[in-house]
């Protein structure tokens, strides 16, 4: 029995002044499921994930339901969608001062989040200090951390060697066991195991 979709979306759009219209194919994210993006550079990833976010705006005349219900408005980033980007901002701030952002606190997942990490050992370094992996690493459990069903997340892997990309399986299947629902955009060399799935914006779709 498939699982009780999170968003289901049809006739998304966004259009640029200066090139052509981006036109989504429908959507349906399982509640607590896995789901990746993909296409070539210029396809659209980036855009849809800013677009489920509420970061841009989308053209009119798209239908959405929301828990099946529906709605006009996209989710709302913090209460019902995070978004890690594929270039987050660098605070200055520590490690650890990073994730205590966070509001409302989650104690629980964090000690898991950081068990047997690195980055246990160096909360209160300054995050500036810390390699590009790492940061990208804490920026993930920060994003982890929130209490949005739905998260975002922008080629989490680019930049990560083979543990970071380990770490990076640690959240995702953390989220999942909460019953939060991932979408993710990724080269096509380097997909998840295992999505529920998987967007092709390379295919052609009415």
């Amino acid at each position: 029995m498939a699982a009780e979709p999170l968003l289901e979306l049809r006739g998304l759009r966004k259009a640029w002044p200066d090139g052509p219209a981006l036109a989504y194919p429908p959507l349906r994210l399982e509640a607590g499921g896995l789901h990746v993006v993909v296409g070539a550079n210029g396809a659209g990833k980036t855009t849809l994930l800013r677009l489920l976010a509420g970061l841009t705006a989308p053209e009119a005349g798209y239908e959405l339901r929301w828990r099946g219900a529906a709605r006009t408005a996209l989710p709302v980033l913090g209460a019902e969608a995070t978004l890690l980007q594929q270039r987050p901002y660098v605070f200055d701030v520590t490690a650890g001062g990073l994730l205590d952002l966070v509001r409302p606190p989650r104690p629980g997942l964090r000690e898991r989040l950081l068990a047997g990490h690195p980055l246990a050992q160096l909360q209160q370094r300054p995050l500036r200090e810390l390699s590009g992996g790492l940061q990208r690493q804490c920026a993930l459990a920060a994003v982890a951390l929130t209490a949005a069903p739905l998260v975002l997340l922008d080629e989490p892997a680019a930049g990560l060697d083979a543990a970071g990309r380990r770490y990076l399986d640690v959240v995702v299947a953390a989220l999942r066991e909460e019953g939060r629902t991932v979408l993710l955009a990724a080269q096509r060399d380097a997909l998840p195991a295992d999505p529920a799935g998987v967007i092709d914006l390379d295919e052609e779709h009415g």
